[in-house]
């Protein structure tokens, strides 16, 4: 009802000053991705398209203690976040998608945020939000096994 009464308002301004109405589609979707009796991980995809040529899609995840509710971020799961961060950058480069771009470290460490992550059974997955590179509209993940990163972190 609030998206509708949103639209609605927009249309009603849109026609008032003449300028041409433009329907948004918003939706989000969440699952649990991941949970032991330690940590419940929550990612959740928010999709908008409006005349774009292109939908914008964001990627959010929401980490939290199992036991207590509490909500966790990254200090929470690592220990040493530089080579948490070089790790990640690392395996971002190693991805086609970010070969085929061009993109430089310097280019994908500016784009990686430390709590863009979430669990799975796989590792942690993390991700660079759609358009933070230049000609990538959507998220762009890569998953770094729980071994991968066992030496810098303190989740199980």
């Amino acid at each position: 009802e609030e998206n509708y009464e949103m639209v609605v308002a927009d249309y009603d301004v849109s026609q008032a000053s003449g300028f041409p109405f433009t329907p948004t589609t918003e939706e989000m979707t969440s699952q649990v991705c991941y949970e032991d009796e330690a940590v419940i991980s929550i990612c959740r995809n928010w999709y908008l398209s409006s005349s774009a040529p292109y939908p914008t899609t964001f990627r959010l995840s929401e980490q939290f203690d199992a036991q207590t509710g509490e909500q966790l971020g990254s200090v929470d799961f690592f220990t040493d976040p530089d080579t948490v961060q070089e790790r990640v950058v690392d395996a971002f480069l190693a991805q086609e998608v970010i070969r085929s771009g061009g993109f430089t470290r310097d280019q994908v460490t500016l784009a990686y945020q430390a709590e863009h992550f979430y669990l799975t059974d796989e590792g942690y997955v993390f991700w660079i939000q759609g358009n933070t590179l230049t000609g990538l509209h959507e998220p762009v993940e890569v998953t770094l096994t729980y071994d991968a990163l066992k030496d810098v972190s303190s989740h199980g």
